[in-house]
């Protein structure tokens, strides 16, 4: 039972990160966004490790936890595969970065629920944006 409301809390944050991605545009701003978009793209495709590596160091080890101490690319592996990401889709209204954090404010539509809206708090580690919430 706890497993499938895990399950359904990484569909919505997955849909929530639709601005995932490393680098790409030019400000900080563009990066932000691309980082939420390249997570919930991961997320659709499955690519556990691909969506691990967009996460921060502290969001890695959170996902960790959740699955008992395994590695996130198995952690997140198993919640894709349960996980109808796939009809999930991020709007992003808003991004605010102040330094080295961002605030992103987005609606996230996942299929067979109500538009939520999500805020995701995206951080710079090592010279990359990460994203550092993502719901779970």
């Amino acid at each position: 039972m706890r497993r499938r409301g895990i399950s359904v809390s990484l569909a919505a944050a997955l849909a929530t990160v639709v601005v995932a991605g490393c680098g790409g545009g030019s400000s900080d701003e563009d990066q932000v966004r691309d980082v939420v978009t390249s997570f919930v793209q991961a997320g659709k495709d499955r690519d556990a490790a691909e969506a691990c590596s967009l996460l921060a160091a502290d969001q890695v080890k959170a996902v960790e936890r959740l699955g008992g101490g395994g590695d996130c690319a198995q952690v997140l592996g198993g919640f894709f595969a349960e996980a109808n990401a796939a009809g999930t889709d991020v709007e992003i209204q808003d991004v605010r970065v102040q330094g080295d954090r961002a605030t992103v404010d987005a609606t996230v539509k996942a299929a067979g629920s109500s538009p939520q809206p999500e805020s995701i708090l995206v951080v710079k580690e090592d010279g990359e944006w990460k994203i550092a919430s993502a719901g779970l």
